[in-house]
């Protein structure tokens, strides 16, 4: 391969790393009701860009959650705001309650203002077979015009990224917990890693 054509496959493979983003939330922080058993965090949301106008958004509920709790609800922000965002792809369909819910500012939970809301189903029936367990997870990819991943990096007046209701805690207990700290991935630090090592080899050459 010459170095035209190698300098342009570089900086194809620079642009797609660029192209691509995930934000990650680790939800640790209760800011209303009981402290969930186990070790924080209790649950990760992460969205990642699928396509343009096209996310994957995964919520799982983690390991280290206590056995009995679930996920009844999840909050997000979103900036711009959208009203509706079309689902496929979805995985463990079984686990989420109804349409997804929008809402500028509108959507309460645990007493802080959210933009969105995915619900999980609550009933014990089948054992709670359908609930959203410790070790398992709910995900789809979401589609609107303008939509990316940078679009969930909004916070509500309370500083919170993204929260969750989770219910089942011993004692009949339930509790909001939230993230007020993105974790975004290294995408955009490979991305311009990469930059930096192609303009160093073109000035060698």
């Amino acid at each position: 391969m010459n170095k035209k054509l190698r300098s342009l496959a570089i900086l194809g493979m620079v642009s797609a790393v660029a192209a691509s983003h995930a934000v990650v939330f680790d939800l640790n922080f209760v800011y209303t009701g009981a402290t969930p058993g186990g070790t924080a965090p209790w649950v990760r949301v992460t969205v990642n860009d699928v396509a343009a106008n096209k996310v994957n958004l995964k919520i799982e509920h983690l390991s280290g959650s206590s056995s009995g709790q679930f996920i009844s609800n999840v909050y997000l922000n979103l900036n711009p705001i959208f009203n509706s965002m079309s689902v496929s792809n979805e995985v463990n369909a079984n686990k989420r309650n109804g349409a997804l819910t929008f809402g500028n500012g509108s959507i309460n939970g645990g007493g802080q203002s959210w933009d969105m809301r995915v619900s999980f189903e609550t009933s014990n029936s089948g054992g709670g077979v359908n609930r959203l367990k410790p070790n398992e997870l709910w995900s789809a990819d979401l589609s609107a015009s303008g939509l990316s991943a940078s679009t969930f990096l909004d916070t509500n007046g309370d500083g919170s990224y993204a929260g969750a209701h989770l219910q089942g805690i011993a004692g009949g207990l339930s509790s909001h917990i939230s993230s007020v700290v993105p974790e975004p991935t290294s995408m955009a630090a490979l991305a311009i890693g990469a930059v930096g090592l192609f303009l160093r080899r073109r000035k060698k050459a």
